[in-house]
């Protein structure tokens, strides 16, 4: 079966596919289906600008979260999980960057990057290495209308892991830039091109953009479970397979009553 790449929020930001196949290794039971990424064939998933609905974040606050599951091995500099940026002119092209950092050391670290404009900007990074070949569950929240020192939240497995370290960049960022760049998932473009040393290297699952920030009993309270679609600041969620329709008409005959006698004849 293929790789489902329905937008399961409300608004149909469905992805195109790159090379990304299905595998039927998930980090919860009621997951069956997830995205596998392999590195050494660049592959990704990305959605159009023209074609997107509310991941530019206008608002200036975004949470993103997923489950990830990194290859035994580094193989590349960085591991692009989620970003609406192109490589080819850094600073102009950039929005915002989720990523698993495997350049500085320590490496394997959960990192982000925004840009109100090429002069303003800000990055933080939880400096504890992420566990590889196994299921970790990422979140981080982005609120630009804070401090520098309180902009970002980091969450591992549910659970709140802080402000993180090494804040830095220029300028006031009090806003994220729109630019006309695709949403991307898996790898960073440069000139329409995926980019060999930014490509992810495992597997994703549940992966969800919201344009609030949630709060840590939101992220610890859900992060283990599968999303209705419907929940208020989703504005896309990609479970890589199918939904399962609401048990409604089930409830819906065990709650009718019908007056009168039933007879036979």
């Amino acid at each position: 079966m293929a790789l489902d790449l329905t937008d399961y929020s409300s608004n149909s930001n469905d992805l195109t596919n790159v090379g990304v196949s299905e595998s039927s290794d998930t980090p919860f039971a009621a997951s069956t289906s997830s995205a596998l990424f392999e590195g050494a064939n660049l592959d990704y998933l990305y959605i159009t600008d023209a074609n997107q609905t509310g991941l530019e974040f206008s608002g200036g606050k975004f949470t993103f979260e997923c489950w990830v599951k990194l290859a035994a091995d580094i193989t590349h500099n960085a591991e692009m999980l989620f970003n609406k940026t192109i490589f080819d002119s850094w600073a102009s092209n950039a929005t915002y960057t989720v990523f698993i950092d495997n350049y500085w050391t320590p490496k394997t670290t959960f990192r982000i990057h925004v840009f109100k404009d090429d002069s303003n900007w800000n990055y933080r990074n939880y400096a504890t290495p992420i566990e590889r070949n196994t299921w970790v569950h990422l979140a981080v929240t982005c609120d630009t209308s804070q401090a520098h020192a309180t902009m970002f939240e980091f969450f591992v497995n549910g659970s709140s892991v802080g402000n993180g370290v090494a804040a830095g960049g220029a300028g006031a960022c009090n806003a994220i830039r729109d630019l006309a760049n695709p949403v991307q998932i898996g790898n960073m473009l440069n000139a329409g091109t995926p980019q060999d040393d930014y490509n992810l290297d495992g597997l994703l699952d549940e992966v969800r953009a919201w344009n609030d920030i949630r709060t840590s009993t939101e992220i610890s309270d859900n992060y283990n479970k599968r999303l209705a679609g419907t929940e208020t600041g989703l504005v896309a969620y990609y479970p890589f397979e199918p939904l399962e329709p609401p048990a409604v008409f089930g409830n819906m005959v065990a709650s009718m009553s019908f007056p009168g006698t039933l007879k036979t004849v």
